[in-house]
């Protein structure tokens, strides 16, 4: 049974995700950071992490700590080590052919003939592009 992110019922562990971490983000241990609209801030080892999800409220625990939160005053759940933001910008990329391009939030901005048309059309910002041929990339435009 495959549950979808609003199923009643969602259990999530971090064992798997600790095993695929990238070597430089294993090093450092990796740890939950839960900020409530109250703004007290919760931080726990992500190790034996599990998070369960049922009706409006939220279950955390580990081998350390036992959390029950209502997601109506959770304001932010990230966790420590993780990458965030944009890196390997590609300013000098020109890729001739139809290209998507999408905003840093996800929102499409529009189908160019060229990365060049993109460019000379966008206003400054940091792009997702995708290619005809699907191979992603991230531009600067300046």
């Amino acid at each position: 049974m495959k549950l979808s992110p609003f199923h009643p019922l969602l259990t999530i562990t971090t064992a798997a995700a600790l095993a695929a971490a990238p070597a430089a983000i294993a090093q450092e241990p990796l740890q939950l950071v839960i900020l409530t609209n109250d703004g007290n801030l919760h931080t726990l080892a992500a190790e034996s992490l599990s998070m369960s999800v049922k009706d409006q409220t939220l279950l955390v625990n580990n081998l350390e700590t036992s959390l029950t939160l209502n997601l109506p005053d959770l304001a932010k759940m990230y966790f420590t080590g993780e990458e965030t933001g944009v890196a390997n910008i590609i300013i000098d990329e020109n890729t001739a052919g139809p290209v998507e391009v999408f905003a840093a939030d996800g929102k499409a901005m529009g189908r160019f003939d060229s990365t060049a048309a993109a460019r000379a059309t966008l206003p400054a910002g940091i792009y997702l592009l995708r290619t005809s041929d699907n191979k992603s990339f991230k531009i600067a435009v300046k």
